[in-house]
């Protein structure tokens, strides 16, 4: 009986040590994404800050949103290319469609999931369109009438 704990807490013991090693692995895979957006927008908007990138990622840790909304909102080009030439309703700054599909992409998306070919899509398609697109995001889908 002794052995069997032993062996169990080896086992418990690896198992945490390879959670630690992929929860980080996971927060620099993380990183890396926000550094090279974060890089891509000063270059376009201000390439004179690109040495800031390492300050502004570590002073918004966790806020990375908020960062890029207050880069959009200083250099005041929040709508540039999100709507061009389109008469949408709405106009979203960029750092909010970093994770949306292009339109040809959506619309294969939307034939392939209406399934009985209405036109429309059940709220189960619905989920499958969110999990498709937006499983990098950790909301949850809601929907209101």
């Amino acid at each position: 009986e002794s052995q069997v704990t032993q062996v169990r807490s080896e086992f418990e013991k690896t198992l945490q040590q390879r959670e630690q090693e992929w929860a980080q692995a996971k927060e620099l895979e993380e990183i890396e994404g926000h550094r090279k957006h974060l890089s891509s927008l000063l270059e376009k908007y201000n390439p004179e800050k690109l040495d800031s990138v390492e300050s502004l990622l570590e002073k918004y840790k966790g806020r990375y949103l908020e960062l890029y909304a207050n880069i959009e909102k200083k250099y005041g080009k929040s709508n540039e290319g999100v709507n061009a030439g389109s008469s949408r309703l709405v106009s979203l700054p960029a750092f909010a469609t970093q994770f949306l599909p292009s339109e040809a992409e959506a619309m294969r998306l939307f034939d392939d999931l209406d399934e009985n070919k209405n036109g429309t899509l059940s709220v189960g398609e619905l989920k499958k369109v969110w999990d498709t697109f937006f499983l990098k995001l950790e909301h949850k889908l809601s929907l209101m009438k």
